[in-house]
């Protein structure tokens, strides 16, 4: 990761802990109890079309690269956007 990219991380997560203390952790933690299991089971959705993609994407190399595996496919569909497609 780049050194900007290091940077804009640490504000995020920075940001991210403030936001936390302003709301408050209780209030965090009960709106997230009152979402429930459906929170979790949209969040646990998201991996169907990203294994989808995946398998997509591994088809399209070629049959004599040995050393590309599954996971390399999903890096490929859940690395970060290059700043073409951002």
């Amino acid at each position: 990761m780049s050194r900007a990219g290091n940077i804009l991380l640490s504000v995020g997560v920075v940001l991210f802990i403030a936001l936390l203390g302003w709301q408050g952790f209780g209030s965090v933690v009960a709106t997230l109890g009152a979402a429930g299991w459906g929170l979790l089971a949209v969040a646990a959705f998201h991996f169907v079309p990203l294994f989808l993609d995946a398998g997509a994407i591994s088809v399209l190399f070629s049959r004599n690269e040995h050393n590309v595996t599954l996971g390399d496919a999903l890096f490929s569909r859940a690395g970060p956007a290059s700043p073409s497609t951002a």
